[in-house]
């Protein structure tokens, strides 16, 4: 393989897949696995070159787009919130994505977890005025299919890298991810805005670590991929739309096909204990439920609607970690033992009369 590459090299690489003049290409990007590009002798020379063949391809009507992700509410709080600066928060995505930060006309999602880069005529239309999710309903990998001539191009990369993953894992429903609130501080022309966010979080065990290489591997096999070599490792592209439909279809069919796996419960069902304190009934069981924090998802509530199901009018109703119920997602579960938190099952009870 012919380890070393050039300017034009990438430019007819990205023709050879399919890229054209006022095409919006969502860009993944490794370029340290291409080798040496001629000319070029340091990193920010190296993303310079890549840049300039991309806006030369696919000219001023294209729009590229390219994540950013900084993940900056992961371990952010209410007691410690942490903050998103579209315009300073460094991207964890790669050297790439930081130096497009700096180029004039760039914008960014102001999404806390997960944002995107946008440069061309349509990239305000994706990008702007977003919901508080990452993956869920009118998120940006959503909105790219409302737009015409739209690709997923992949630089250094294999097939097995799909962009909007996780956004077909929550369309499918996929039992080994859940919805999940984080709160922070968003910074907008230097105010703050301090908000909840919903993220869609894989459970806490191996099997659930995401995998696409099945996926890649049969959209390569459906001739969904055109790929042409450059330097030591290859470009690929596929339309963007073709190539959604087909791994949400193949997702919905087989809903651990995005994991590592294989198939296992993660969702802690809650045991029903052998025994029940007495309770004087029902005034001061009923005294004792309303001091409780309800929001937490510990046992004791659990316990405490077990009992008045025994002795009053009440009907139980169960939620899973990350459900909707009303306008709240349901929580995890802490495990005080070693301090994390597990997907579990949350109790409701309902009067009935």
């Amino acid at each position: 393989q012919k380890t070393t590459y050039s300017y034009q090299d990438i430019c007819n690489s990205l023709i050879d897949v399919g890229l054209e003049r006022g095409d919006n290409a969502y860009f993944t990007v490794s370029l340290g696995m291409l080798g040496i590009c001629e000319g070029i002798n340091d990193g920010w020379s190296l993303n310079r070159v890549f840049f300039d063949a991309i806006k030369h391809v696919v000219g001023e009507q294209g729009t590229i787009f390219l994540s950013a992700y900084s993940y900056s509410f992961a371990d952010s709080n209410r007691d410690l919130p942490r903050l998103f600066d579209p315009l300073t928060t460094p991207s964890k995505t790669g050297a790439f994505s930081n130096f497009l930060l700096q180029e004039k006309g760039v914008i960014r999602s102001l999404d806390p977890m997960m944002s995107i880069l946008g440069l061309g005529p349509n990239s305000k239309i994706v990008l702007e005025n977003i919901p508080s999710t990452s993956f869920g309903k009118n998120c940006v990998y959503s909105r790219l299919l409302n737009l015409k001539k739209t690709k997923c191009v992949l630089i250094g990369l294999g097939p097995n890298w799909v962009p909007f993953l996780h956004h077909t894992d929550w369309l499918a429903n996929v039992p080994f991810r859940y919805d999940k609130m984080f709160f922070g501080g968003i910074v907008e022309k230097n105010k703050i805005r301090y908000l909840d966010w919903n993220y869609s979080v894989r459970a806490p065990i191996k099997e659930s670590r995401a995998d696409a290489h099945q996926l890649g591997r049969l959209a390569v096999d459906a001739a969904l991929w055109k790929s042409s070599p450059l330097g030591r490792a290859k470009i690929y592209s596929s339309d963007y739309t073709e190539l959604f439909n087909f791994t949400l279809a193949h997702t919905k069919q087989n809903n651990w096909i995005s994991a590592v796996g294989p198939k296992r419960q993660i969702f802690r069902k809650r045991q029903e204990p052998n025994a029940l304190p007495a309770h004087p009934w029902p005034s001061q069981l009923l005294r004792e439920y309303a001091q409780k924090i309800r929001g937490l998802m510990d046992d004791e509530i659990f316990h405490l609607l077990i009992a008045a199901k025994k002795s009053l009018p009440v009907k139980l109703f169960k939620f899973k970690s990350g459900e909707n119920l009303y306008d709240c997602v349901v929580p995890e579960e802490p495990d005080s033992k070693n301090n994390k938190f597990y997907p579990s099952e949350m109790y409701v009870g309902l009067w009935c009369l």
